[in-house]
């Protein structure tokens, strides 16, 4: 094998997160927030003050959201011939809830006739019921994704004995996260060491990405935000907090809120830095051979759309998959799957990208529940050796990588 300086392998690679990729440092999926959601208004106590007064109120409105989910997941399934392909998650659950407090015209069924009236009587018990039920939500949503000490050091090791033996190349890797949790900047950012670049500079949003700025080794690019911004509305500008601690102020929620996509019916937005992260996106797409995706449950049509238009226009490009329900050899069901996914018009979606050609997708897991840990030790050990034979494998047939 020829030996690849890592500025070469990694300014070729891409590497795209989802919640997977972080649940082994006990950082909870959505599909699991919704019955912890339910454990913890179940929980509240009279010393939690003024939550404890709308328990009752949320256990009600909790059950009706939940109705109304069923509902559009049989639906949804029935309509496309799969029993099991969507299953009710918290971001759902959230859409319904904003739309209700949005007064948005266009309800989810069966938000309609009779079950619009019991909207009503929750306005009339407390007038703002929906807005403290989602400062609720949030509250929880931050301890859910707060992972554990031990375990996120595990996590991410591979990276941090990688930065270490190569103190001496000049390089930095690109991750793309639709996470909002804190697993990279908090264990490998240091007072003294800014090993994670998030875009900012002095707390402010600047879109600094660049090879070596301030000796970062990692450029996150964080698609649906994270717990650590906010939106100063005196200055009107995207800021984050010191240390990355969450933006948010469980006593006060109207103080000051986490600036992340959750929720929303459509995630491009154009406002920043969602906007200019998504074209670093593509950008990064088109110049990388090698796009690892770990721990995604492609169920976003526009990153999907991304994903499969870049990578079905150049023979040396490759998907790796990290994703303990999918194991090597089952290729041709994946493409299956992508395809069964894109074809939901639910959404209103003009036209999804749905057919992947199948020969440019690798599984990684192997027979084993095998996740984004046990990648990471693989695939960034003896400085990226693995990373190196798959781009190698990729660039054979033409010159040299």
């Amino acid at each position: 094998m020829v030996s690849v300086a890592l500025k070469d392998i990694f300014d070729k690679t891409l590497f795209l997160f989802g919640a997977g990729s972080t649940f082994e440092a006990d950082c909870m999926v959505s599909t699991s927030m919704l019955e912890a959601l339910k454990k913890d208004i179940d929980a509240i106590e009279p010393a939690d003050g003024i939550n404890y007064s709308h328990r009752d109120l949320f256990k009600e409105i909790y059950v009706f959201l939940r109705a109304c989910l069923s509902y559009q997941v049989s639906k949804r399934n029935h309509e496309l011939k799969e029993s099991n392909k969507y299953s009710e998650n918290i971001e759902d659950f959230i859409l319904i809830l904003r739309q209700i407090i949005n007064k948005d015209y266009i309800l989810p069924q069966p938000i309609v006739g009779s079950w619009s009236e019991e909207i009503l009587l929750f306005r009339v018990k407390q007038s703002d019921i929906f807005e403290r039920f989602l400062d609720f939500i949030l509250a929880r949503l931050i301890e859910w994704i707060t992972p554990t000490d031990s375990k996120a050091k595990a996590l991410i090791k591979p990276f941090k004995t990688l930065f270490e033996e190569t103190v001496d190349q000049d390089y930095s890797v690109d991750i793309f996260t639709l996470n909002y949790d804190l697993v990279f900047e908090k264990f490998l950012n240091s007072k003294n060491e800014k090993i994670v670049n998030n875009g900012f500079r002095h707390y402010l949003w600047e879109q600094k990405f660049t090879t070596g700025a301030d000796n970062s080794r990692i450029n996150l690019y964080k698609i649906h935000g994270s717990i650590d911004w906010y939106f100063d509305e005196v200055e009107q500008l995207i800021k984050y907090k010191e240390d990355h601690e969450p933006a948010f102020n469980p006593k006060n929620p109207s103080e000051l809120k986490p600036h992340i996509i959750l929720g929303y019916q459509h995630k491009l937005f154009s406002v920043e830095p969602f906007f200019s992260i998504v074209q670093e996106f593509i950008q990064k797409l088109r110049s990388s051979n090698l796009i690892i995706v770990v721990g995604y449950s492609f169920n976003d049509s526009y990153v999907n759309n991304l994903l499969i238009q870049e990578v079905n226009k150049d023979k040396n490009k490759k998907l790796i998959i990290v994703d303990p329900k999918w194991k090597r050899g089952n290729e041709p069901d994946f493409v299956e799957y992508i395809k069964l996914v894109q074809s939901d018009q639910s959404s209103m979606n003009l036209r999804n990208s749905s057919l992947l050609i199948q020969e440019r997708v690798k599984l990684y897991a192997s027979g084993k529940k095998i996740g984004a840990k046990s990648f990471f030790k693989d695939y960034l050990a003896n400085k990226a050796e693995l990373l190196s034979n798959e781009l190698n494998e990729l660039t054979e047939d033409e010159e040299p990588f």
